[in-house]
């Protein structure tokens, strides 16, 4: 009788990223489709400001710190879809500190009022995180997202914006896991195409 062959393991993405990029293609598809919609607006910028992690260790709290981010992505009229790279370190001084650059997918509900385009958003994604404790690296990836409001202020091909929004981030290392929950808030300068 012949032995059955053993099945080699396939690659494994999660499902919740998978389900996120068929719903951000699903959603520009049906935008470039829509009666009426104007032609995809593409565009790229970059975000700084600050981020103010919640939580802490053993009482003490995280440090608020830098914020960066680069985007790109398109808009239509009301809908607009964009992948972003954020870089969030933070510390609890002298033993502890942390980064992470989450990698996310993300979707806009846009209004376009002339001089201000008001948005709510959400992403998600994963995020590639780094902790050193007692001067030992740890790695890790985690799930990350974030949800919030914005504003764009068009100026020809340029946009100027602000944006506030709560970013879910709690890596876990061989030791435990790090709570590093917080707000984002930032502004950013873009190109359109």
């Amino acid at each position: 009788m012949a032995r059955p062959r053993p099945v080699e393991p396939r690659p494994r993405t999660p499902r919740l990223a998978r389900s996120l990029a068929k719903l951000a293609i699903a959603a520009a598809l049906l935008a470039s489709v829509a009666p009426g919609s104007a032609l995809a607006d593409p565009w790229a910028l970059v975000r700084g400001g600050a981020y103010l992690p919640t939580g802490g260790l053993a009482g003490a709290s995280w440090e608020a710190a830098p914020a960066v981010a680069l985007a790109a992505g398109y808009d239509w009229d009301h809908v607009g879809a964009g992948v972003e790279v954020w870089y969030l370190p933070t510390r609890i001084p002298p033993v502890v500190e942390s980064s992470a650059t989450p990698l996310v997918a993300s979707l806009r509900l846009r209004l376009p009022l002339g001089v201000v385009t008001p948005y709510a958003f959400g992403s998600a994604g994963v995020a590639f995180t780094r902790a050193n404790v007692n001067l030992v690296q740890y790695t890790a990836s985690a799930f990350a997202g974030m949800a919030g409001l914005g504003a764009d202020f068009p100026l020809g091909d340029f946009t100027l914006g602000v944006q506030g929004g709560w970013m879910w981030l709690s890596p876990s290392y061989a030791f435990g896991t790090f709570v590093l929950d917080g707000a984002t808030v930032t502004a950013h300068f873009g190109v359109r195409f």
